[in-house]
């Protein structure tokens, strides 16, 4: 199965960086990821931050999906984000990985 990706975007308010990052870290340490999971967080510039999780395989990404419908990550970081003109808190998105050694020509 093909590596997962996803990344969710958003602009923190002003002066909420230490109360946001301590918040994702609780969480993270209450509600642990697989081991299978990367997860890393980056300043993007223009305000915005991500995080950006590298996942085992679709199955990983889906199964915590699923299990944290009532303790949803998005929603322990919403208060500590500015909403964007569209209104939306977080933009994001997601796709498997892209094995680019399979476009190789082989040798043989």
């Amino acid at each position: 199965m093909a590596q997962m990706m996803n990344c969710i975007k958003f602009k923190p308010k002003a002066g909420s960086h230490d109360a946001l990052y301590k918040a994702i870290a609780i969480y993270l340490r209450d509600y642990p990821l697989p081991e299978t999971v990367r997860l890393s967080a980056h300043d993007i510039g223009d305000g915005e931050h991500a995080l950006i999780g590298f996942w085992g395989d679709l199955e990983d990404l889906a199964d915590v999906l699923s299990n944290r419908i009532d303790n949803r990550f998005s929603d322990v970081i919403k208060p500590f984000v500015t909403p964007y003109p569209s209104g939306d808190e977080f933009q994001s998105f997601s796709g498997p990985g892209i094995d680019y050694n399979a476009f190789l020509e082989s040798d043989d």
